[in-house]
């Protein structure tokens, strides 16, 4: 199995036409392990977006709309956040997998695949993707690597 962090580009795809208006991203990185088609993921958003989005974020803040919340929204705004657990496979593991035509450009690719994803809770009550974070930042990335080659073992079964 390899392991790797990748990083997706940051983008701005806003537009005045709601028709054209597909929003900003910021900066994701990806803790993956695979085996040759087959991927899982843990996800954190860095709420790390280019300067001028970034710009009009922390005006916004400024402006002082959201009183009583701005520790709240500093946090979810501008710090690193838990975001997913997923896979990728070329094969349906799922009925609540979906299907991307197009590949997933992430992990380059370029074949149709199934995304599905982990939302439940650890043996300590967190969510995973909040279980991850914290032993990333408690215990640094071996357990998130364990954690993850398991998880591809109970979607996959065992690499041979």
């Amino acid at each position: 199995m390899n392991r790797q962090i990748l990083f997706r580009s940051a983008w701005d795809k806003s537009d005045s036409d709601p028709k054209k208006n597909y929003g900003v991203s910021d900066l994701g990185m990806f803790f993956v392990v695979n085996d040759n088609d087959k991927f899982v993921s843990f996800e954190i958003s860095t709420h790390w977006f280019q300067s001028h989005v970034m710009n009009r974020r922390l005006e916004a803040l400024k402006r002082d709309v959201w009183k009583g919340e701005k520790d709240f929204l500093l946090m979810t705004w501008i710090a690193p956040t838990p975001l997913d657990v997923f896979y990728i496979s070329p094969i349906r593991i799922t009925e609540d997998d979906s299907e991307w035509k197009d590949g997933y450009y992430v992990f380059d690719v370029k074949t149709p695949c199934y995304y599905g994803y982990r939302y439940q809770k650890e043996e300590n009550g967190l969510w995973t993707t909040d279980y991850l974070y914290w032993k990333l930042i408690e215990e640094g990335d071996k357990p998130i690597w364990e954690w993850l080659e398991n998880y591809y073992k109970e979607v996959f079964g065992d690499v041979k």
